[in-house]
């Protein structure tokens, strides 16, 4: 039997079985304070993410360990705390891939993150709550394992702001098109303006508001006499 096969055996086994009760509270602060344009604070993010399992099923009895506390495996909420890692900046390592080979590839390390996904896989957190989706991922290959995770190990996942549905294929390819948006406006190069683009400055006399910046003034047009929308686009259909 080959990995690939041995891998989805034991996914689909893992979501046959019953769904643990218990939650995984994952929080992340930023490398740089607003680097996300809205840094929720690791105390806000709790809040809100414990606010929610309650509303979810665990009651106000519940015990609450961090994951590196010696009884966490016992307690009814989880939390996960990575504080100061990037979701964009990629690291060299070494992987062993689904063919076997053993390789060098750039990856975003986040070891608090693997350590909660070992746990879900494993079936010992049948939920897991993020504070919104910019803390969840914005690598493919992150976004790609919460996917997986919901759709194969039947992880239930949930945001304690937004929309995380991940039961659906519309809901796993929303999620998809949220985790690019961010990666494409943190990598995209906006090129300067050409000096055609750039409109001169205006003459004495002329309207300013002849058309608009960037084209020319239609030549049967005086350079000085007031202009109606009609003469530049013409007339409405």
């Amino acid at each position: 039997m080959s990995t690939r096969t041995q891998t989805r055996t034991v996914a689909q086994r893992a979501a046959s079985e019953p769904r643990s009760a218990r939650f995984a509270l994952y929080l992340r602060l930023s490398v740089a304070d607003g680097e996300d344009g809205d840094s929720a604070g690791i105390d806000r993010q709790r809040d809100d993410t414990l606010a929610l399992a309650r509303r979810r099923g665990a009651d106000g009895g519940s015990v609450v360990r961090l994951h590196t506390d010696v009884d966490a495996d016992t307690a009814d909420v989880v939390v996960y705390v990575e504080d100061g890692e990037s979701t964009f900046k990629r690291r060299k390592v070494t992987i062993t891939d689904h063919y076997g080979e053993r390789r060098t590839a750039w990856r975003v390390v986040r070891p608090v993150w693997a350590a909660m996904m070992r746990d879900l896989r494993a079936g010992k957190i049948g939920s897991a709550i993020v504070y919104n989706s910019d803390r969840l991922a914005r690598d493919p290959y992150d976004t790609e394992d919460v996917i997986e995770s919901a759709r194969d190990y039947g992880v239930m996942w949930d945001a304690a702001t937004g929309s995380l549905d991940l039961r659906t294929d519309d809901g796993r390819t929303m999620l998809r098109i949220m985790m690019a948006v961010p990666g494409r406006a943190r990598v995209r190069v906006i090129p300067p303006p050409s000096a055609a683009s750039v409109r001169s400055p205006v003459a004495p006399g002329e309207n300013a508001n002849r058309c608009r910046p960037g084209y020319p003034i239609p030549p049967h047009l005086p350079a000085s006499s007031p202009v109606s929308a009609n003469e530049v686009i013409g007339p409405t259909p």
